[in-house]
């Protein structure tokens, strides 16, 4: 009879706890959810500062400096704020509350469980990734270090998933982006939702928490002059694990990145970007660890670097984070 009931009460148990894989995160704290929605009223001119890339007053010594009056610098600086505040370098309370969250929900569940369960229902593991390197001789610092940041990228990947409104109203503000509302990482970790920006940023903002060097790479969006917003690119400083293929270095601020670089990409959808509506598009499985994004590598990235020519336009943003 006991063990018939021992075995009842294992079978009733949650899969995730069965899988043992990170869960989905709490919500946020109430007080940090005031501090972003306090920000934004705050901060109303937003819009006003990045609308078609073109830079505000205040960033004429930047655009004298790079001879650039359609460039990504602002949006940089409103990206680089978020990822900086959200990874606790901020130096204040609600940067440091941000910082916890980001601990407790991701950082502290990836280290501990050591496993996601992906968008297509399947479990990607520890020694999974750490197989795919064996041939690498890597000491066990370097290959923690290697797995630990594939880890992450996956829980960017595939715990934050890309939103579409038509189909679920509920999407629309993790939908939104700069001139709009920029949500910050912990906003876009307690959704699980997000677009390029709010996954990439997400994603930075954790690399910078666990001691990683990264840097973004801001490429214009299709279509650019519709939008005029940039589509950001994650880049890694390779540890020495001897996969990185970018070598950089200095950013577009003058700053040294020397070193080379992993491009990551965890919001790119092949069937998005195939040309299909959102409605139909939206959602497959993205790109994995280190495979290279079309913003750099196809037709995108080609015009980009060819719009980077003309005189007063920087199509092609590097910054160090």
């Amino acid at each position: 009879m006991i063990t018939g009931l021992i075995v009842l009460m294992l079978l009733s148990m949650p899969v995730a706890s069965q899988e043992r894989v990170v869960p989905p995160p709490d919500p946020l704290p109430a007080e940090l959810n005031d501090y972003y929605w306090d920000l934004r009223v705050d901060n109303r001119y937003w819009w006003d500062s990045v609308l078609c890339g073109c830079p505000p007053l205040n960033n004429l010594g930047y655009v004298i400096k790079s001879r650039s009056f359609f460039s990504p610098y602002r949006e940089f600086e409103w990206l680089k704020f978020a990822i900086l505040h959200d990874a606790g370098k901020s130096g204040t309370e609600d940067s440091r509350m941000a910082k916890e969250y980001l601990r407790n929900e991701v950082i502290n569940p990836i280290l501990e469980y050591r496993a996601l369960k992906l968008e297509d229902g399947s479990i990607l593991a520890y020694d999974d990734i750490a197989k795919k390197y064996a041939n690498k001789n890597l000491d066990r610092e370097s290959l923690d270090r290697l797995v630990t940041a594939e880890l992450l990228y996956y829980y960017s990947r595939d715990y934050i998933v890309f939103p579409n409104p038509n189909k679920n109203p509920d999407d629309k503000m993790a939908s939104m982006a700069l001139p709009h509302v920029l949500a910050f990482p912990c906003e876009t970790v307690s959704m699980q939702k997000g677009i390029c920006w709010n996954q990439n940023i997400a994603l930075a903002a954790l690399y910078e928490m666990m001691g990683y060097d990264v840097a973004l790479y801001l490429v214009p969006a299709a279509p650019y002059y519709f939008t005029g917003g940039y589509h950001a690119v994650i880049l890694l400083k390779d540890e020495g694990w001897g996969i990185g293929d970018w070598k950089l270095e200095r950013d577009n601020m003058g700053n040294d990145i020397s070193g080379r670089y992993i491009v990551l990409d965890p919001m790119y959808d092949a069937s998005f970007m195939e040309g299909k509506p959102p409605s139909e598009a939206l959602g497959s499985m993205g790109l994995e660890f280190d495979q290279p994004s079309p913003y750099t590598t196809g037709p995108l990235g080609i015009l980009s670097k060819i719009f980077n020519y003309i005189p007063g336009i920087q199509a092609i943003f590097i910054g160090k984070i």
